[in-house]
């Protein structure tokens, strides 16, 4: 059940950083449900559908085993991974096991609007 004709959920431990994520979203027109933790995400895609993800990995997670929990339970979701600790094996990992885009934090708004731009139209093809 889709709750917003361009919802976007928000996983990020950092709250500010969602918080922030969240009112740029908002203000662009998108329905937006923020969680602080990928588990609380996880537990409300057997619930609701989004249609984008945006994904704060930590060195600590396995990002693979993130994807692919999420793809069993929504094979049409876009994910878009965000970290503040960028590296090439785990880009290769996350964009292997189906992330539509890998950005390094901080974000810039405009690579950021229009990742989930890029995303949008990909869905409604």
């Amino acid at each position: 059940m889709k709750t917003h004709a361009r919802t976007v959920w928000i996983a990020d431990e950092d709250r500010e950083a969602g918080r922030c994520l969240a009112e740029m979203l908002l203000r662009d027109g998108c329905g937006v449900m923020l969680f602080s933790s990928i588990a609380a995400l996880i537990e409300q895609l057997g619930r609701e559908q989004p249609d984008i993800v945006l994904l704060d990995l930590r060195p600590e997670m396995d990002g693979a085993a993130v994807l692919s929990r999420i793809q069993q339970i929504n094979r049409d979701v876009h994910i878009v991974v965000m970290t503040a600790y960028p590296s090439v094996e785990s880009a290769v990992a996350t964009m292997k096991h189906g992330a539509f885009e890998y950005l390094s934090k901080p974000l810039p708004v405009d690579v950021l609007r229009r990742t989930v731009e890029l995303a949008m139209e990909q869905r409604q093809i």
